[in-house]
């Protein structure tokens, strides 16, 4: 595991010092193993903080209150605040949700972009499309 951060991180860190963001590469030649964007994430964390420890962890841990408050909205919208807050802390209990958020691994961001492109696929089937201003009953009209 440890090879495997530091190897994250080695790439991570060249990306920021070549400037060449939009493929990753390891020692030169190029690195489609992975998509780019778990990448970018790191790469923008670290420059961000200047550390490389906090700016490696700090997607993981964005990544997990995100997909928690997603998962928090969701059902509170569904099925109210009581329900939300239990889900959300059901979640956090979760062995395999809190220790993927806890690796610095892009399987934690993963879950996050998985949950958020759920969220605005239910959101929209629950809501629909509706103009701004307009009731949730349907699309307000003026009456003559």
């Amino acid at each position: 595991m440890a090879r495997r951060r530091a190897a994250l991180r080695a790439r991570s860190a060249g990306q920021l010092r070549s400037g060449d963001w939009l493929i990753p590469r390891v020692g030169g030649d190029l690195y489609a193993d992975k998509p780019p964007f778990f990448f970018w994430t790191l790469a923008s964390a670290i420059a961000v903080t200047g550390s490389m420890r906090i700016g490696f962890l700090l997607p993981s841990l964005l990544a997990g209150i995100g997909a928690t408050l997603l998962v928090y909205d969701l059902l509170r919208r569904a099925r109210g605040r009581e329900v939300a807050l239990c889900g959300a802390f059901v979640l956090l209990l979760t062995f395999q949700f809190t220790w993927q958020m806890r690796q610095a691994q892009i399987d934690g961001v993963l879950c996050f972009l998985t949950t958020l492109s759920l969220y605005g696929l239910l959101r929209h089937a629950v809501l629909g499309r509706r103009p701004a201003g307009s009731s949730p009953g349907g699309p307000s009209r003026a009456r003559a």
